[in-house]
């Protein structure tokens, strides 16, 4: 009977454990970590506007004397009838640049726009050495238009330096030789028509040219 009473007091023991140990498994929660996924906002990168490549400057030998015009680049020109200025001959023609039969190979040809207004050519000139532009200008031996007289005028930086005579078909080409000051920036060459009512006139600037005070020019 003790042996009986001993048995049973040890089922209710386990009992009594297995109860605890179903409540305590009750309680038990089970975390999981769930990532988060960062909230993430598009920034738009700003795109940098493109600039523009300056303007080469003309590279230029410095141990050049004489440096002529149809060697250096033009900025900009207004004349009449073509896309660029001519040197030294007439393409769409094939005449030489010649005043009063001198032929000027390295000439500048240029040609008034209209009665009112001048043709003209600008050369960047900043930087470079020379401190002299010399040219000889006329009318072009092959008659074109109507024959009126023509004028021509070089400037420094806009401002006039001079003015040639009235040039007329036959004349000796007309010497210009001008100082150019320190820090002079554009050469223009302009050539106009004296008379209102201009059909077409052609002037040259024959063998114009860069150099230095004291040098000699020599001409063809």
């Amino acid at each position: 009977m003790k042996k009986i009473n001993i048995i049973l007091l040890l089922l209710v023991v386990i009992i009594s454990l297995s109860s605890c140990n179903a409540e305590k498994k009750d309680d038990i929660v089970v975390k999981t970590n769930t990532p988060t996924t960062a909230k993430v906002t598009a920034t738009k990168t700003p795109t940098a506007e493109p600039t523009a490549e300056p303007t080469p400057k003309p590279t230029i030998d410095p141990n050049i004397k004489e440096l002529y015009l149809t060697s250096l680049e033009y900025t900009d020109f207004y004349l009449n009838g073509t896309d660029e200025p001519f040197y030294g001959f007439i393409p769409h023609t094939g005449e030489y640049l010649e005043v009063c039969g001198v032929r000027f190979e390295k000439g500048v040809f240029i040609n008034p726009v209209s009665g009112s207004e001048a043709g003209y050519v600008t050369y960047d000139i900043e930087n470079l050495k020379y401190n002299r532009f010399v040219a000889k200008v006329g009318k072009l031996d092959v008659v074109h238009g109507n024959g009126d007289p023509i004028v021509f005028r070089v400037y420094l930086d806009e401002e006039l330096i001079i003015e040639s005579e009235e040039m007329s078909q036959g004349d000796e080409a007309y010497l210009i030789d001008i100082e150019i000051g320190e820090g002079k920036k554009e050469l223009k060459l302009e050539c106009s028509v004296v008379t209102a009512d201009h059909t077409e006139c052609s002037g040259v600037f024959g063998d114009a040219r860069l150099c230095s005070k004291g040098e000699e020019v020599i001409w063809p």
